[in-house]
């Protein structure tokens, strides 16, 4: 309705001139019906993925933009951001069945850590890996402590009972059953790999046993979503050291484990070939459990090392040679200085007061748990902080102490990152890998 009193200073025709050209643009501007749909994809791509499985639901026309492969494709360029952190206690660490799965968004306002993000799967998991969308996990087993130095061995499988692998969506609670290849056999990492192109998956476990000549054996098995099976294969070969259970990156369709020695052992997906990457730098001390982390910088593999006067970021650019280069290198000091408004006045101290110790040592004030899309996630003074190396943006984002996950024993740590194509695959009829193995 329009206003009946005049506004001061107006005359009533001109009133009625500004009232009739408001009405033309509520008229022209009101009606999403008119946008082209190359603006309704701009618009839409904007949105969560779960927003999105929820728009598909408004009318036909909605569903028909947010399906069509220009849309998916114009999403997947923007949504490969990382949305949320999975954190878990270390399987090798403390009582067995007492390990919480904690979710922790990043997307949204005033992120809260939940605590029954995963509550649809049937049973209490261990989180394992994700990518593109989907999270790969397995039922909660005893392990072998004496890998880890200082380690017992504690627990065990109880008779009868069969490991499960789940591979689920967390934003649309959809998940498939997957049985292990062999019979309570679920190897010491599984990798998981999504292609959104075939909508197939490949899961990938990795073993390493101890050799009576003190060396480790490695074998893999593959299993494909495309025919539900596993298959075991003659990749097999040993190497001098074991590898990190949840120290693992899939990217530029190769998986990656960080070893204990200064090397990450790969495996080539398309080529099922396996191999071994040196490290850049000096050998650090430790073994890796701290100070040290790999991840993803788009589709090259890089390698994060707190030295004790710097942060340092290598990326990967020749496989076969071990070539790495120095992407990134931030002093902390000069770290500390560009963000002391978010840091309290006691790291400084921290941060610093490694600056004599020799370069294999790492600064045991930063703890580096897990690196994508150019972005380090780190405790710090018992605070998890995220930080942009292109934008040197640093934020804090929860106090640490009293959660059920130790940040200082080597937690689990697997990004995840929402993917559109993703929130549709599980929803037709869950598979079930079978029991055996092809060989």
């Amino acid at each position: 309705m329009r206003q009946s009193h005049l506004l001061k200073g107006e005359s009533s025709g001109q009133n009625d001139t500004r009232a009739s050209k408001m009405d033309d643009k509520m008229k022209r501007g009101t009606s999403l019906s008119q946008i082209n749909d190359d603006a309704m994809e701009e618009i839409f791509s904007r949105l969560s993925a779960k927003d999105i499985s929820l728009s598909k639901c408004v009318c036909t026309k909605w569903n028909g933009i947010m399906s069509h492969n220009s849309f998916i494709h114009r999403y997947c360029q923007r949504s490969d951001s990382i949305s949320g952190l999975f954190l878990q206690q270390h399987e090798e660490i403390g009582n067995l069945y007492v390990k919480p799965v904690l979710h922790f968004p990043l997307a949204t306002k005033n992120p809260q850590i939940q605590t029954k993000f995963l509550d649809f799967l049937p049973e209490k998991v261990y989180v394992m890996s994700s990518n593109n969308g989907l999270l790969c996990c397995r039922s909660l087993v005893s392990i072998n402590k004496l890998d880890r130095p200082g380690g017992i061995i504690q627990g065990g499988i109880h008779y009868g009972y069969i490991p499960k692998i789940y591979v689920c969506n967390p934003i649309s609670k959809e998940f498939t059953v997957i049985n292990p290849s062999q019979l309570g056999h679920v190897g010491k990492n599984i990798g998981l790999a999504f292609d959104p192109v075939s909508c197939n998956f490949h899961l990938v476990t990795i073993d390493c046993d101890k050799q009576l000549d003190l060396s480790w054996q490695y074998s893999f098995t593959v299993f494909s979503s495309k025919t539900s099976t596993w298959r075991i294969l003659d990749a097999v070969f040993n190497w001098d050291s074991p590898i990190h259970r949840n120290k693992s990156v899939f990217v530029h369709r190769i998986f990656h484990w960080l070893a204990t020695n200064h090397h990450v052992i790969t495996f080539d997906l398309e080529k099922e070939a396996v191999g071994v990457v040196n490290l850049p730098g000096p050998i650090m001390e430790g073994e890796g459990y701290h100070g040290v982390c790999i991840g993803s910088s788009g589709e090259r593999l890089a390698y994060i090392v707190v030295h004790p006067l710097e942060f340092r970021v290598w990326i990967l650019k020749d496989y076969g040679k071990s070539e790495w280069f120095l992407e990134n290198r931030l002093p902390l000091d000069q770290f500390y200085e560009e963000n002391k408004s978010l840091l309290r006045r006691q790291l400084f101290f921290l941060l610093t007061k490694d600056k004599n110790n020799p370069e294999t040592q790492t600064n045991g004030s930063v703890i580096p748990l897990a690196f994508g899309g150019d972005v380090l996630y780190m405790v710090m003074n018992r605070f998890m902080y995220s930080y942009e190396f292109k934008t040197r943006d640093l934020k804090k984002w929860f106090f640490t102490i009293g959660m059920k996950c130790d940040m200082t024993l080597s937690p689990t740590v697997v990004p995840y990152a929402a993917n559109l194509i993703a929130m549709d695959f599980l929803k037709a009829k869950p598979r079930t890998g079978t029991n055996g193995a092809d060989s």
